[in-house]
């Protein structure tokens, strides 16, 4: 699945982050590919518009990768 977002909120100790309305957690799996901001979990910032490729793991949201124009 995937959704087109802007990010609201990053949680770095609970490795998740918050796009519109929705938590997606990140895994060792996710692939970040954010252009000038990296290639890295550390690299999303709040207001950066972003692409997530996401899967369901239970009742997690669980993103596979997120990438920025």
């Amino acid at each position: 699945m995937v959704a087109n977002c802007s990010v609201k909120s990053v949680d770095t100790k609970g490795m998740k982050f918050m796009c519109n309305s929705q938590s997606y957690g990140v895994s060792t799996g996710t692939s970040f590919n954010l252009g000038a901001a990296g290639t890295s979990f550390a690299g999303l910032k709040v207001g950066l518009t972003v692409t997530v490729t996401y899967q369901m793991s239970g009742s997690a949201v669980v993103a596979e990768s997120v990438s920025a124009p």
